[in-house]
């Protein structure tokens, strides 16, 4: 989505009819679960509208759902004109017993990390323009991201997502011509240092093998003892 300069100055102009950006909250869908350690884990958001006087939230790549608090809120981070706009999204972990790769691996991508995270560009993903605004009172879920194993199935522990938060990022330039995005922030879960609010993970052990076998020939000789004393 394009905006002219001309078209913004005139949007500029005419924001004080326009709703402004509605208050809204985001939370976890499901905060905390176990896994096997062999499933992806998939991590859900909510997104409620909460301010009851405002309009419904527009997330459709344009600016009809901008007011004028919005407009000077980008004016005041040094915004002169709007290229286009877009849904976005972040996630925040901590320095131990998380998802992500811990020291010496820096990278969520690394090869070596234990889970593979990525963000959800599809169904239910809040990434896309939406055509269906959400009214106030009203919450919708969005598959937010996926964690799944790579290496195998992931070793027995609680894992963490400390916090997520939902965007929109507004990109265009500043008054000298350069490059300027901005995001206006729809929420976040939580605070990054809020441990209760984490979204967590526990993954039990995974039997190895040979535990797999001993369970095998136990049920066996159970059904053996039970066929004896039947006859």
């Amino acid at each position: 989505m394009r905006i002219k300069p001309f078209a913004a100055a005139v949007a500029l102009a005419f924001a004080a009819q326009a709703w402004a950006l509605p208050v809204t909250k985001v939370g976890w869908v499901e905060r905390t679960g176990t896994t096997s350690g062999t499933d992806a884990v998939e991590v859900w958001l909510r997104l409620t509208v909460t301010q009851l006087d405002a309009g419904p939230l527009v997330l459709d790549g344009t600016s009809a759902g901008f007011g004028a608090s919005d407009f000077e809120k980008l004016a005041q981070r040094g915004l002169a004109r709007i290229d286009e706009i877009s849904n976005s999204g972040s996630a925040s972990c901590g320095s131990s017993d998380t998802f992500f790769p811990q020291p010496p691996l820096r990278r969520c991508n690394d090869p070596a990390a234990a889970w593979g995270f990525q963000f959800n560009r599809g169904a239910n993903g809040f990434f896309v323009a939406q055509a269906a605004p959400i009214e106030p009172g009203q919450s919708r879920d969005y598959l937010f991201a996926t964690f799944t194993p790579k290496n195998g199935p992931v070793a027995a522990g609680t894992y963490r997502l400390l916090t997520a938060s939902l965007h929109v990022a507004v990109v265009g330039v500043d008054a000298d011509g350069n490059f300027l995005p901005v995001a206006l922030q729809l929420g976040a879960t939580c605070g990054v240092s809020d441990l209760d609010c984490a979204f967590t993970r526990t993954v039990t052990a995974v039997p190895e093998p040979r535990t797999y076998a001993l369970m095998g020939l136990g049920l066996l000789l159970m059904t053996a003892v039970a066929r004896r004393r039947a006859k």
